[in-house]
């Protein structure tokens, strides 16, 4: 699953709902930079399985989220995730502590680390990884969002990914002192990375039997590639502090991971939040 899709839906959401809170700012950077706030989500998702070499595993999902962020960037977050149609009880929890500094000029760079722990269905594991760090940066000019990050995952192996992509940020307020709000968040993003997580879990001979097969199909294995490009089209409506969203989430594979048996995915994600600035 790529946790990303779902950090970034989050951070939309709360885009938007410091947005309807804070209408003299500028931009959404301008909000989020200047607050400090605790947020509480829940979603569901209909297909968390982008990433699955096996396209008929059923990974819907629930997820919870307990953000803490201060003004200062520093900010922490708390994500379990439960599988309800895996044939065993499958959960993980993801636990992670950043820091992102905004500049005035519109740029912001990061850093966070992940703590990932699995429980459950091999078919629902994904990479199979323990911890993770991301490094990124971003450049907010107008409702435009230009964003890159790379980041290792670190488990028995390292795999090595990184992401880079555009989007465009645009709300409306109304009612009494615009208290409410309405938001859109259109995004694309080009993924790349290293491919030995198509192996993990193989035999040397299964692994070299794959790898020939890859070859043979005229493709590079073993190796750092394009590994697809993502559609995120999020929409979230405000009151207050509390926001509701709904998003379309597509992935396109390219050929080599076609060849292998996966497909293009899309997905729904549908979420409920709070937010209680500080």
């Amino acid at each position: 699953m790529r946790k990303y899709l779902f950090l970034l839906i989050i951070l939309i959401s709360v885009f938007a709902t410091l947005s309807a809170q804070d209408t003299e700012a500028e931009s959404a950077q301008d909000s989020i930079s200047g607050s400090s706030y605790i947020s509480v989500d829940a979603m569901y998702s209909t297909n968390s399985s982008v990433g699955s070499i096996d396209p008929t595993v059923n990974a819907s999902a629930y997820m919870g989220d307990i953000s803490f962020y201060h003004k200062s960037g520093i900010w922490a977050s708390l994500m379990p995730v439960i599988y309800p149609y895996s044939d065993e009880t499958s959960f993980d929890i993801d636990m992670s502590l950043g820091y992102t500094y905004y500049a005035d000029n519109g740029f912001n760079i990061g850093v966070y680390y992940m703590n990932h722990y699995y429980r459950g269905d091999s078919a629902l594991r994904g990479i199979d990884y323990r911890h993770m760090l991301d490094f990124s940066m971003g450049y907010t000019a107008g409702g435009l969002y230009f964003y890159a990050d790379v980041y290792p995952m670190l488990g028995g192996e390292t795999f090595y990914f990184s992401d880079m992509g555009i989007g465009y940020y645009k709300y409306w307020y109304w009612g009494k002192s615009d208290n409410w709000s309405l938001s859109v968040f259109p995004m694309m993003s080009l993924n790349a990375g290293t491919d030995n997580w198509l192996y993990q879990g193989l035999t040397a001979e299964e692994k070299s039997t794959f790898v020939t097969e890859i070859q043979q199909a005229g493709y590079n294995a073993e190796s750092f590639d394009y590994q697809g490009f993502d559609l995120i089209i999020p929409l979230n409506i405000g009151y207050g502090g509390f926001s509701a969203g709904f998003s379309f989430i597509y992935s396109v594979m390219p050929d080599k991971y076609k060849a292998i048996g996966m497909t293009n995915q899309s997905g729904l994600m549908f979420s409920m939040g709070y937010l209680i600035p500080f």
